[in-house]
């Protein structure tokens, strides 16, 4: 069973299960910044919007030139692949609240990925796990932290 207490935590538990599904992958997940929160956090340039590896408190950084994902966080795609000399990429959005918030990203270099129904399966499933997490997690009128996250925060400072 899937059993995630927290939103922030599914895309990296999705990045995982894809590693394992295709042997000799790397994987990352990428939290998207809308553009304007990334004006916010001190910014200069930016193109559309700006990411940032694994957890919250990294320093966003522009996008740039990297035209597959731009389009798969704009096309709003919950699957996206695509193949170059270099190898294989499969690109998985997470959205909330009519925004992508989280890119997995998986890369191979040898063997082509291939987005099959087990793949599509994992990721639809999570798409609307992820959803429904960060409804849970939000006031709906305001779209801020409810108590349920900051509880959740307390207790994950508590136990480390």
């Amino acid at each position: 069973m899937l059993e995630i207490r927290a939103s922030d935590a599914l895309p990296a538990w999705v990045a995982e299960r894809l590693r394992a599904y295709v042997s000799g992958a790397r994987s990352r997940v990428l939290r998207v910044y809308p553009a304007k929160a990334a004006r916010i956090k001190g910014l200069e340039s930016y193109e559309a919007f700006s990411v940032a590896e694994g957890v919250k408190d990294d320093k966003p950084a522009p996008v740039g030139m990297d035209a597959p994902l731009i389009d798969a966080v704009q096309s709003r795609r919950p699957l996206s692949a695509s193949t170059s000399e270099t190898g294989s990429r499969l690109l998985a959005t997470f959205e909330a609240g009519g925004e992508v918030r989280y890119v997995v990203e998986l890369r191979a270099s040898a063997n082509a990925i291939g987005v099959d129904s087990a793949v599509e399966g994992l990721v639809a499933v999570a798409r609307k796990y992820f959803e429904r997490l960060v409804d849970a997690e939000t006031d709906p009128l305001t779209r801020l932290a409810n108590r349920r996250l900051f509880q959740a925060h307390v207790e994950a400072g508590v136990r480390h």
